[in-house]
């Protein structure tokens, strides 16, 4: 059996949505069915109508017929188990009714005015979840079919940062996380609406899920529906773009990002992507007649172009897959707040700005015309922010710079100054094409009045009207730099990111088995960095885990069952350069325990013990006790323990044959628009070694 036949769970930089990292093995997959006759082949039986409601089968269909009410449903108690995930799926028919919801205490009324299907998934908060299907309408009726809820035993991770961030794409340019810039794209309800109604959905999205909302235009001038997004994206293009449809004929719909900058469009009964550039802040659908329209997928992008449509929420909770070495990984970084309220925006009074102007609209490495020019007016040219209030003794300040045709070769210096008196400074050679220039700096007293930024450009052998191009300035509490930070006016913070509970008692054994990992610290913390299965309880007795400890970039791994140790790394063993990959396999059998590192075996055991708690989790972290910073290629887990020759092949140079075709699980994951995928992941090729694409429509 190939290794890629017995890795119960392989996570890879693949596919993810909001508050999901998703695992690529076990594939999409289902439990059994909870619903007890959900197809009423058995006529009405285990379904408990209320007071308003009479059932009956017709055509191997439930009806439900409302008498004396506005509304009623039958209802079926399932056992679930607090916070699994469970898939809902359902049919439903109108006959004459207003319309029909699946309702249950998790996620509320899902309603549906027309004939269509529910297909929803929900964490559950309860032994016991309800089941309704209501039907409204005083003497209708309506119908259901099909109804099923089955437990998702997938291996995907819970993913939270509760912030935006920014990536590195694969197009090797800065991308804010999520890029489109509205929240809640898929649900018209929670925008402003002026002169007009929305009700949420009533028909088919063009990716086949029943979220398109209905949008009423009243005929008062300048009826909208409409975003208010932050004023950081005023003066600079952004795309807005929208799917629109009517129920039959043409509507004239102006969509646009403020009053006066809109473009009309003839919006017909088939769904079709409207697109418009502009310079406001408020995307919206617009309408002076009286006029109805079905909306999904509001978006706006910064720059003159569209992208792939990403459905957002709350704009938060996204993992991000970057590509800065130019192969993607997962990037998992600790919480930062970059302290310059102002990062690109060089031209604020905030900024002084010595022997130099500032001129803007450059192109920058996000692809768009938001870089400044520096041009030297001294010998002596630099810009400097001094931020007061804080009191910390480590800081990293970093700025992305290229050179033109007056400055490369030249020098640049990057500076952090404490209370004017104590500084650090480092130089860099000027090229031409855009690098991010960063240094660190410990204070050994703290800072009394304030810390400043400064960037000297160019350095040495300075000429009037030398030229350099800037981006980006960052000044974060921390001894390195991590991902770019935007600033609009204050100081901001991304959080933490997280992945966490991944995997069930079914795809690890608590006996034996092997944790395996390609991955790359991007600094020494000064913190344990784990990757663990565990019980989810926070203890030591049962875990297997691997990482960094919390001293020099050394590698740290153990496996401990039932509170006996099997195999423990001693300190210093192996120390790993920082931002450099490697591949480690940590092995757990009773009496036979090995670690494998880049192909060779590096530490063994004949220790006996046995486990008193199944391994049910997989984390990224111990518990959020000591989570994963850096960069995550693959992390996979084996429910047997591997031979020899098995683990030097998995951490070896050539283990590709691990790496799936992920094309049957995103199969699934395609067909609804919320799920993202990376189309270029070349590193996760297969036993040919060729490139597998993917886009999502």
């Amino acid at each position: 059996m190939s290794l890629l036949q017995k890795a119960s769970i392989i996570t890879t930089p693949t596919a993810y949505a909001e508050d999901y990292l998703y695992s690529i093995k076990p594939a999409y997959a289902l439990g059994s069915e909870l619903v007890t006759n959900g197809d009423f082949s058995n006529g009405t039986n285990n379904w408990t109508p209320n007071a308003n409601a009479t059932l009956s089968v017709e055509n191997g269909r439930l009806k439900v017929a409302i008498s004396g009410a506005g509304s009623g449903y039958p209802s079926q108690d399932i056992t679930t188990e607090v916070g699994k995930k469970y898939r809902i799926t359902a049919n439903a028919f109108i006959g004459t009714s207003t319309k029909v919801s699946l309702y249950s205490v998790v996620f509320g009324f899902n309603d549906l005015s027309v004939d269509g299907s529910y297909d929803l998934t929900f964490k559950a908060t309860s032994t016991t979840t309800q089941i309704r299907l209501y039907v409204y309408g005083d003497g209708t009726y309506g119908f259901w079919d099909n109804v099923s809820v089955k437990e998702v035993t997938d291996a995907d991770f819970d993913f939270d940062r509760n912030s935006t961030g920014t990536r590195v794409n694969e197009d090797y340019l800065i991308e804010d996380v999520p890029y489109n810039l509205v929240s809640n794209s898929e649900n018209f309800s929670v925008f402003t609406k002026v002169n007009a109604t929305v009700t949420t959905n009533q028909t088919l999205a063009p990716d086949g899920t029943l979220t398109a909302d209905k949008i009423v235009f009243n005929g008062t001038a300048n009826a909208r529906v409409e975003q208010n997004l932050t004023a950081s994206i005023m003066g600079t293009p952004n795309t807005q773009s929208v799917f629109l449809k009517t129920e039959s004929g043409t509507a004239n719909i102006d969509i646009g990002l403020a009053t006066h900058d809109v473009t009309t469009v003839a919006v017909t009964s088939e769904w079709k992507r409207f697109t418009h550039t502009g310079e406001g802040q408020y995307p919206r659908m617009k309408s002076d007649s009286a006029v109805t329209i079905f909306a999904w997928g509001m978006q706006v992008v910064k720059g003159d172009q569209p992208k792939d449509y990403l459905k957002t929420t709350d704009r938060l909770d996204i993992p991000r897959i970057d590509y800065t070495n130019g192969e993607p990984s997962i990037l998992l970084e600790p919480s930062r707040t970059n302290k310059l309220p102002y990062s690109q925006d060089f031209t604020d009074s905030g900024w002084l700005k010595s022997g130099s102007t500032i001129s803007t609209g450059f192109l920058s490495p996000e692809g768009i015309n938001n870089a400044s020019k520096v041009t030297a007016t001294n010998t002596d040219p630099y810009l400097l922010y001094s931020v007061s209030g804080i009191t910390d003794l480590i800081y990293a300040a970093s700025i992305y710079i290229k050179g033109t045709s007056t400055s490369i070769g030249k020098t640049a210096r990057l500076w952090i100054i404490r209370d004017n008196v104590v500084f650090h400074s480092e130089d860099f050679t000027i090229t031409n094409i855009w690098q991010r220039i960063s240094t660190t700096k410990t204070f050994t007293t703290t800072p009394t009045s304030f810390v400043s930024f400064r960037v000297d450009l160019p350095n040495t052998d300075v000429a009037v009207g030398n030229e350099t191009l800037i981006y980006g300035a960052q000044l974060e509490v921390g001894s390195y730099a991590t991902s770019l930070i935007h600033t609009t006016g204050s100081a901001v913070t991304r959080s933490a990111d997280a992945a966490t509970n991944a995997g069930n008692s079914d795809l690890i054994s608590n006996s034996e088995g092997v944790l395996y990992a390609e991955l790359a610290r991007t600094s020494d913390n000064g913190n344990y960095e784990l990757i663990a299965i565990s019980s989810g309880v926070a203890n030591y007795q049962n875990i297997v885990a691997l990482g960094f400890d919390a001293n020099n970039n050394e590698i740290w791994y153990r496996a401990k069952l039932g509170n006996t140790d099997l195999i423990i790394v001693s300190a210093g063993a192996e120390v790993r350069p920082q931002n450099e990959f490697f591949k480690i396999a940590v092995k757990y059998k009773s009496g036979d325990s090995k670690v494998y590192l880049n192909g060779r075996m590096i530490d063994s055991t004949t220790t006996t013990a046995s486990t008193s708690v199944a391994f049910t989790r997989l984390d990224l972290a111990f518990y959020n006790l000591y989570n994963f910073r850096g960069k995550l290629k693959n992390v996979t887990v084996f429910k047997e323990a591997l031979t020899d020759l098995e683990l030097e092949k998995l951490t070896g140079y050539n283990n590709h044959e691990l790496y799936m075709n992920y094309y049957n699980r995103l199969s699934y994951l395609g067909l609804v628009e919320e799920y993202n995928v990376e189309s270029d992941i070349n590193n996760y090729i297969l036993w040919s070694q060729v490139y597998y694409k993917y886009q999502v429509l």
